[in-house]
């Protein structure tokens, strides 16, 4: 049987990509064998994220409308649900906040699916041959997020809705699977290598009303999660406000449909609990907790460090913004993609 034909690519672009990094950088980096609690930051974060479009994260099954309190509907594909509620799982928005810190940072990749020789010779995968991070001595992606024997100093729970109620039904256009592999032209420089890491623009959804619906939480519900971490430096902390949209600069994109304008959530809220000595002798000291306008000015200060230290790469780190920025103006593509 012959495939459909869609017509030409789509054009333009619901993407843009951030330079791979010039070079990695490797610091001496603090392990979890033990804490320091006068030069390092360890706490935990307690964020909310405002839902700005559609957000669809699957469980893989489809079940029957009226089971799913849609009696409209024939099948749909329910959201992915942890106990009853609907959640993001810790590992997708791990993912995400780890791919913007490896974009802005001078860091190795965790993964990619293109061919290797369409890289840049400069870049290192933290799986490939030239990867050279150790548990001691790692770039700022794996000192964080860690690697392969080497376990993270940061890590990120589930993300839950806030609030109850019914959610809702979108029609989801048919995609395409990423076809990096086959190298599009879109995707190369003037050499013939890989132009850079892709993230999707922030836009207007767009539904093919003959498609079957996906269950999404709308605009304007909230998401609360929680993000500990260990032996931070300033930097490092910096990078991770950052990259967790706290700085205020970007927002992030989550789940499935992103060529589509689905998945745009905002930093809303934060609660910072900064653990020191007290804490782990079991005191009954109170823990150092900062929210509002001292939470806004700790942030800015972590993240002046990154940029500083040159962790945080100014320039990458506006292109980035540049795509991430929330924009409702922008469209999303309204064909097949």
């Amino acid at each position: 049987m012959s495939r459909p034909s869609y017509g030409k690519p789509t054009n333009p672009k619901p993407y843009d990509f951030v330079p791979f990094a010039g070079k990695v950088r490797r610091q001496n980096t603090a392990g979890h064998d033990r804490l320091d609690l006068d030069t390092r930051f360890s706490g935990r974060l307690v964020i909310r994220f405002e839902v700005l479009t559609p957000l669809f994260i699957g469980d893989g099954s489809y079940a029957l409308g009226r089971d799913a309190g849609f009696p409209e509907e024939k099948v749909i594909r329910p959201f992915h649900r942890v106990g009853g509620v609907p959640t993001v799982p810790g590992a997708s928005l791990k993912g995400v906040v780890r791919s913007i810190v490896e974009a802005v940072s001078p860091s190795c990749l965790t993964t990619t699916r293109v061919p290797f020789k369409r890289l840049p010779k400069n870049v290192e995968l933290t799986t490939s041959y030239r990867a050279t991070c150790k548990p001691t001595h790692a770039c700022p992606a794996c000192s964080m997020f860690g690697r392969t024997s080497q376990q993270a100093k940061v890590s990120v729970g589930d993300a839950s809705l806030l609030e109850g109620g019914r959610l809702q039904l979108f029609r989801l256009a048919p995609l395409y699977a990423p076809r990096a592999f086959k190298t599009p032209p879109a995707y190369l420089d003037k050499r013939g290598n890989f132009r850079g890491l892709k993230f999707y623009f922030h836009s207007r959804p767009h539904e093919d009303e003959r498609q079957p619906p996906v269950e999404v939480i709308p605009p304007g519900r909230k998401l609360q999660g929680m993000v500990t971490f260990e032996n931070l430096s300033s930097p490092e902390l910096g990078l991770l406000f950052f990259a967790l949209g706290m700085e205020g600069s970007i927002s992030l994109k989550l789940g499935g449909g992103k060529p589509l304008g689905l998945g745009s959530v905002q930093t809303v809220e934060a609660e910072l609990t900064l653990l020191g000595i007290d804490y782990y002798l079991q005191t009954e000291d109170p823990p150092d907790v900062k929210s509002g306008a001292e939470l806004a000015g700790f942030v800015d200060r972590q993240v002046r460090a990154a940029v500083e230290s040159k962790l945080l790469q100014v320039d990458r780190a506006q292109k980035l913004i540049e795509i991430l920025a929330y924009k409702p103006g922008r469209h999303a593509p309204d064909g097949a993609y």
